[in-house]
């Protein structure tokens, strides 16, 4: 069994209070190297998948089913560090892969990509969510970021946008590390709920 440190190590790098600021800066990135189109894709797709996960999360959040015989139980449905962390992290994947045929930004694509997979594999075997809500994660995140860049991905960029964009965002997600936002708790106060009692943590 791998130690619960370890795992929440890279867990907490999918946090919102992380992931939120490092999407900023990713936007500010790409305006300052005048690649609008690529900015905007990229806002709409985070966005998008925030909000959706916001709002599955406050009208369908913990629940139980049976399907078979088989109890299918839900946390926080569905995992933000799952949903969220699939459009940054691969969508910044996307951007070093396509910019480039060069093997430093590929093999940067390549590293989100794993921190991404690891991400989603430490909240699991954490328990912060059930597997449900890790697939349904998985699965918004996929289709926020194949709807963006469907009919136009990214275009090529020079090696020195690309490493100034991941050394950029690297520093950004390396500082927050440890940030948490209890997005349970924030949907809560929102709207003015009293906390449903779930055994998984939210996130």
């Amino acid at each position: 069994m791998l130690n619960p440190r370890f795992l929440a190590y890279f867990a907490d790098l999918g946090d919102i209070a992380v992931i939120g600021p490092a999407s900023i800066v990713t936007f500010a990135m790409l305006l300052l190297y005048r690649r609008r189109h690529e900015a905007l894709v990229w806002a709409l797709a985070f966005l998008a998948c925030a909000a959706v996960t916001l709002v599955l999360k406050t009208f369908v959040g913990g629940f139980e089913i049976n399907v078979f015989d088989q109890n299918i139980q839900a946390g926080s449905f569905p995992s933000g560090h799952a949903s969220i962390t699939f459009v940054f992290y691969d969508g910044l994947a996307a951007l070093l892969w396509c910019g480039s045929r060069s093997a430093l930004p590929r093999a940067l694509a390549a590293a989100f990509v794993l921190l991404q997979s690891m991400i989603a594999i430490s909240v699991f075997l954490l328990a912060w969510h059930p597997l449900i809500d890790m697939v349904a994660g998985l699965l918004l995140g996929v289709v926020c970021l194949g709807a963006a860049y469907w009919r136009v991905p990214p275009k090529p960029a020079t090696l020195g946008e690309l490493t100034g964009l991941a050394v950029a965002v690297t520093a950004v997600v390396l500082t927050l590390h440890g940030d948490r936002l209890d997005d349970k708790k924030l949907v809560d106060r929102l709207l003015n709920w009293a906390p449903v009692e779930s055994r998984f943590p939210a996130g």
